[in-house]
């Protein structure tokens, strides 16, 4: 099977073999060692001096602990977003209690941060400004620097980020942005399986985690803290997650990040050539093409849904879509352990499965 979901990513051979490991001592000096290395790749990959944590949970596990251990109920928070992923991180922000406004952009376009900029002036006592640096649901990368310099020029809330499937394909400054707290997950392009998240929070993160009321356990930050001074995580760690991303360290690392980003960057240009000389349109205006997926519009009168299963049949998995973008798109993934042989190989099967919709 050519699996070109947007997430979880096929597996490298190298990934695939480490997870046959034999069970270790969760606090051993084994599992310690690829903590620390992970540790230190994921500061260079996120941009940070500062600590970052892992947790035994899928990404929204990572995002929830940003809002958790940040906010008080009634806090003001502001809520950017740009299709379904920026949508849910204002609900569960909602959820526990804040009070979300929200400032959305339509699908295919990007978050501008003259906008940003415009809304944050005619508000007051902000307390957190939510971003979603790459959106899955529309295949459109944010220009994530620029969104949080305008913040910061008018507001000094907390700035917090899902950066769930941009993390190890797009170069990410999370100090010199100011970025207060950015969430990641394995299953992406940090070429791993689903079941760890990653997160790492600043200094004025800190600050309001202080103030902040809301409950949380094993979400609660100060236990990682506490823990990695030691290379451990508070609870038992997903020990196959583990020995997998330790694997994908070394194919990043050999790749090196320079090469990485540029890889993803160029086979993404190459999907959007192979959508376009199908006949066919991509969703993200021309400033927005994510480096780690892309959007394909189906043609009129073609159902996305039918044309995804047909695929599947021919030994293609993509992503389909849903809500108000359900039948109407389909997401071919392009991040981790990818080729063009891969992509080229999905589009032709693309090309194939529209016609025998028609």
């Amino acid at each position: 099977m050519n699996f070109r979901l947007p997430g979880p990513t096929a597996l490298h051979p190298h990934v695939l073999a480490a997870m046959q490991h034999q069970m270790i001592d969760h606090r051993g000096a084994e599992s310690v060692g690829m903590v620390r290395r992970l540790v230190a790749l994921y500061q260079r990959i996120l941009g940070t001096s500062q600590d970052v944590y892992m947790v035994t949970s899928s990404g929204w596990g990572s995002v929830e602990s940003l809002l958790i251990n940040t906010i008080a109920t009634g806090d003001l928070v502001l809520n950017v977003s740009a299709g379904f992923f920026g949508e849910r991180f204002g609900a569960m922000a909602q959820t526990y209690g804040a009070n979300v406004e929200s400032l959305q952009f339509p699908d295919g376009h990007i978050i501008e941060a003259h906008a940003v900029a415009e809304k944050l002036r005619g508000m007051k006592n902000v307390k957190a400004v939510l971003l979603t640096q790459n959106e899955s649901y529309t295949g459109v990368l944010h220009p994530l620097g620029e969104i949080t310099r305008a913040i910061r020029e008018n507001s000094d809330a907390l700035i917090l980020v899902d950066a769930v499937s941009a993390s190890g394909a797009v170069e990410t400054r999370m100090d010199e942005w100011g970025i207060d707290g950015i969430a990641t997950a394995s299953q992406k392009a940090l070429m791993g399986p689903p079941g760890m998240g990653i997160f790492a929070v600043s200094p004025r993160a800190w600050q309001a985690y202080a103030r902040a009321t809301t409950p949380r356990v094993y979400f609660d930050w100060a236990a990682f803290r506490e823990h990695l001074k030691l290379g451990t995580v508070p609870s038992t760690t997903a020990l196959p997650v583990l020995f997998a991303l330790n694997a994908a360290a070394d194919l990043i690392e050999q790749e090196g990040l320079a090469k990485v980003y540029a890889r993803h960057q160029r086979i993404a240009a190459f999907t959007r050539a192979r959508a376009e000389a199908l006949g066919l349109q991509v969703l993200s205006q021309a400033n927005a093409h994510s480096p780690t997926l892309t959007a394909v519009l189906m043609p009129e009168g073609v159902n996305g849904d039918k044309v995804r299963a047909s695929m599947f049949d021919m030994g293609v998995a993509v992503g389909g879509s849903w809500g108000r973008l359900q039948g109407k798109i389909l997401r071919v993934g392009h991040m981790g352990a990818v080729t063009e042989a891969d992509i080229d190989d999905a589009m032709e099967v693309l090309g194939e499965a529209i016609a025998k919709n028609r």
